[in-house]
């Protein structure tokens, strides 16, 4: 694969594109929302994608996720991965099975599922990396160095309602506190997916990679002008039904916010 594959040229004149291309994150799930949210990221090659999911394709998952009638029987996420070489020329996405206590994240995570326990572990596994090794990371490109702060996407879903989180150290107590309604007493497994649209997923997927390149642009323009110009509230709704959107929260994504 060149490194000018022809899929990057639509990201041509992005300032975020060289950020965006020399990260990696880390996803969890590839599912309704992962499955979609993994192809998009894909066309504009981050450095690299490492994906927990440890899920099997079933025919009844073609009604809301993306696969084919081939992937039945197969890992999700080695289905996903010959998807994104196949589709997008991207080599660098890497399955790696459950996410367990002692698994690795990056300081970028996306969750992408709809499993309290992961949900609740993962944000842990963020969590803990923030508190021991810092909630920003430096990050230099054509000699500037960017100060990167970790960052944590989650998105929701239901049957009509687009529902997105980006949190970063100044929200994570807020977010555990108030829209994690996880604690050790109540992780159970549940199809709360059972009943959503297929469409909300993708469009959640979407949105999540919009979300992570005005990040991105606002990481830069932090840095090199001190200004936030893009638009990345901690939570955000989408009421698909009959139109309604609601932002919740300040820019909260720069370390002197």
């Amino acid at each position: 694969m060149e490194e000018t594959s022809r899929i990057q040229d639509r990201f041509k004149g992005a300032e975020y594109m060289p950020l965006l291309n020399s990260l990696s994150i880390t996803m969890v799930g590839q599912g309704g929302i992962g499955s979609p949210f993994a192809l998009a990221l894909s066309r504009a090659h981050p450095a690299a994608i490492f994906a927990y999911e440890y899920d099997i394709v079933e025919e009844h998952n073609l009604g809301g996720q993306i696969f084919s009638l081939s992937d039945v029987g197969e890992g999700k996420a080695e289905a996903t991965q010959s998807r994104l070489e196949a589709y997008s020329d991207y080599y660098n996405f890497t399955p790696l099975g459950e996410l367990l206590e002692d698994s690795e994240v990056t300081p970028t995570i996306f969750m992408c599922v709809d499993s309290n326990p992961a949900r609740y572990l993962a944000f842990q596994t963020w969590k803990k990396m923030g508190e021991t090794k810092g909630w920003t990371h430096e990050v230099e490109l054509d000699d500037i160095k960017y100060i990167m702060p970790n960052v944590y996407f989650d998105g929701r879903l239901s049957f009509n309602q687009v529902e997105i989180y980006c949190v970063t150290e100044h929200t994570a107590a807020h977010h555990e506190a108030t829209n994690l309604h996880l604690t050790n007493n109540n992780l159970t497994e549940g199809e709360c997916t059972t009943k959503s649209n297929p469409e909300v997923g993708i469009v959640t997927g979407g949105l999540m990679f919009t979300w992570y390149r005005n990040f991105l642009q606002n990481v830069i323009d932090a840095n090199i002008l001190g200004v936030t110009a893009k638009t990345v509230p901690y939570k955000w709704t989408f009421n698909l039904s009959n139109g309604d959107i609601n932002s919740y929260g300040k820019h909260a994504n720069f370390p002197s916010q």
